[in-house]
């Protein structure tokens, strides 16, 4: 009987354990996607005011969700001098990390496609805010299928 239990609770040990990577990665995906939001929600207003600072906290983020790749892009985001550096180096960034975010499936986030640019975003909400053209597009931008 003592084997038993305790093959028990070393297996409720090991399913618990092998869930935490997908909670974590849940997670990682929710911090990632605020500071991935306020610099879409700059960009989209023509702005770079605070993007180098939450591009610098989505980084390592980043990387953690989409691999060396995905921070490389993001440090290229926060050292971005102008608004047209910035919105290339997010498109690389969103290409990495739309994928994760449609997969963690973010309450309230929607994907979208730039057809011009031939980039995705995600955002908060429906309305369509692109990142790529600013004010001058706004709402440019094909919604995405989920990722289900």
């Amino acid at each position: 009987m003592t084997s038993f239990r305790f093959t028990t609770i070393v297996a409720a040990f090991v399913l618990s354990a092998m869930s935490l990577p997908a909670a974590q990665e849940g997670t990682t995906a929710a911090q990632a996607f605020e500071h991935y939001e306020a610099v879409r929600t700059a960009l989209a207003g023509d702005t770079l005011k605070e993007v180098d600072t939450h591009a610098k906290a989505l980084t390592p983020l980043a990387e953690e969700l989409a691999g060396p790749a995905a921070r490389k892009a993001g440090e290229q985001l926060a050292s971005a001098k102008d608004i047209e550096a910035a919105r290339l180096q997010f498109g690389t960034l969103s290409e990495a990390l739309v994928p994760k975010f449609m997969e963690a499936d973010l309450p309230g986030v929607k994907g979208f496609m730039c057809e011009m640019k031939k980039k995705p975003w995600v955002q908060q909400g429906e309305k369509v805010e692109n990142p790529y053209y600013g004010k001058s597009m706004a709402t440019c931008g094909t919604p995405m299928k989920a990722a289900k």
